[in-house]
């Protein structure tokens, strides 16, 4: 590269140190902005009920956290904190539904009727097809 670029790490990502053609890319946030922090016009209602929450996370979590925006998974360490809550929220509904069933189906046994003895299942059903005596 020339002594007037370095090379940039990942695509959108500048450390503080690095300039990408520093005078033009000035003069471009200058005239429309910085496009990493500028807002789209569809990107305006999605964050309008942002609010500012803080969180005390252990160091090992800022380290996952730090990484997952490193590998590029995310974008920043705000997108690792909101992805969080959706994956609990989908958590509790999976977990709901693990406990809802087997509840339906019990339900649905209860209502279909009174059971049968085991014996008297077994003593006709050899009787029919013959086999092994029930046991």
């Amino acid at each position: 590269m020339r002594g007037f670029m370095k090379a940039i790490p990942r695509v959108g990502v500048l450390a503080p140190s690095e300039t990408l053609l520093a005078g033009k890319v000035r003069y471009a946030e200058a005239v429309a902005g910085n496009p990493a922090t500028s807002r789209r016009p569809w990107q305006t209602s999605a964050m309008a009920n942002v609010e500012k929450l803080s969180v005390a996370p252990t160091s090992e979590m800022v380290t996952e956290l730090r990484a997952a925006v490193a590998s590029g998974d995310y974008g920043s360490a705000s997108e690792v904190v909101r992805d969080a809550p959706r994956d609990w929220r989908m958590r509790r509904k999976i977990e709901s539904l693990e406990i809802e069933e087997p509840r339906r189906l019990v339900r649905e046994g209860i209502d279909s009727g009174p059971g049968l003895e085991a014996d008297a299942v077994f003593a006709r059903r050899h009787a029919l097809f013959g086999g092994p005596p029930a046991v």
